[in-house]
């Protein structure tokens, strides 16, 4: 297990870091590494993934305000802890390079914009990329675009980046932070924080069931009342207050996102947020045969049979996780899991409703 780069604060001072360390998983041991070659600087919030037996990183931020986002590919060989630069070329593809120059970009050829909090995974020799964030006239850009770097070639040509197109209102929205992962030709995304509000399919019968259970709860609150006295509601020491007004988005994909809201993946209801930032709950799988995207529901059952209570915490159980950033995910076939990150939840009231949220670090399973 290797670990490399992240962020640390000493005496006050945020301090980028460039060590990589690698844990033995039969002595249950740490032992940091020597390497050489041409690797990359202090960064954060990297992408990484096993390429033949290689390590991959991608893009990550260098400095603090501004910060550097950078898109350069970094490969390190475990037999020898040498770092390399992949020599990668930018797609060729004469449609790329029209809607590029049209923004007055120009280039002769398109990489993926530098970026951090993106997500990488590989895939029959090839490695995928999808989402991340940068900055954009000073503000936060969520990024949905998705990239395919052709790595596997033969004899002198070149490795590539190819950017997927997909069809209108097809995929995730923009986000970063979120879980990805590759089982059986799938490429699964999960969760994330995005400047759209991205609920499930589920959701609008989420918050009916959510109705229900705040009002049996408010019932029970009642009934304790009378004879105990009121129920103690847990509570977070951060609380922030919902406006329930919608940023407006910062990239240019309103037809994507009207499409996708036809089709029932997004939605006009408030999703978990932090910062003014939604935290989608929503899961969807790209089917590396046919390129095409796929929206899946959280709960195989209909929410009417799923058990809809709420729990000690004033939180609402059995409609899968819950929309999350900053989380683990893996695929174990036939499983894809879900573990941990931070999430935004309802803040219970004395008398069921909810007008508040609750920044709250997961420890969940799923």
């Amino acid at each position: 297990l290797y670990i490399w780069g992240g962020w640390t604060e000493q005496m006050g001072k945020k301090i980028y870091l460039d060590d990589l360390f690698v844990f033995d998983t039969e002595t249950n041991a740490w032992k940091q590494l020597a390497t050489a070659g041409q690797g990359p600087k202090g960064r954060v919030y990297s992408a990484s993934c096993i390429h033949k037996g290689r390590a991959v990183i991608f893009a990550g931020s260098e400095g603090v305000r501004p910060w550097q986002y950078k898109s350069d590919v970094f490969v390190l060989d475990p037999q020898s802890n040498w770092w390399s630069t992949m020599q990668v070329q930018g797609s060729n593809n004469q449609e790329e390079r029209a809607k590029v120059n049209q923004q007055e970009e120009k280039c002769s050829r398109v990489v993926p914009a530098g970026r951090c909090q993106a997500q990488c995974c590989t895939y029959s020799g090839d490695i995928y990329v999808f989402g991340g964030t940068n900055k954009k006239s000073g503000l936060r850009n969520h990024l949905g675009d998705f990239w395919k770097l052709n790595v596997e070639q033969n004899g002198d040509e070149e490795i590539t980046w190819n950017k997927l197109e997909r069809g209108e209102g097809q995929g995730p929205s923009p986000r970063c932070s979120h879980g990805m992962c590759v089982m059986d030709g799938g490429i699964f995304v999960f969760g994330g924080n995005s400047s759209e509000s991205t609920n499930p399919s589920t959701a609008g019968r989420v918050q009916s069931a959510l109705q229900s259970a705040r009002t049996a709860l408010k019932s029970r609150q009642s009934s304790a009342a009378s004879s105990t006295g009121r129920a103690p509601i847990a509570k977070n020491t951060e609380e922030a207050t919902s406006s329930g007004k919608q940023k407006p988005p910062t990239h240019d994909e309103d037809n994507t996102m009207k499409s996708r809201r036809e089709k029932g993946c997004l939605n006009k209801a408030k999703g978990n947020s932090t910062s003014g930032w939604e935290m989608p709950s929503d899961f969807w799988v790209y089917d590396t045969t046919t390129g095409m995207w796929n929206c899946l529901l959280n709960s195989a059952q209909p929410v009417s049979s799923v058990s809809t209570t709420i729990n000690s915490a004033g939180r609402l159980d059995g409609l899968g996780p819950s929309g999350r950033a900053g989380h683990i995910m893996v695929s174990l076939i036939p499983y894809v899991l879900v573990w941990g990150g931070l999430s935004t939840l309802p803040l219970m009231g004395d008398d069921g409703s909810s007008s508040a949220t609750e920044n709250v670090y997961l420890d969940d399973l799923w």
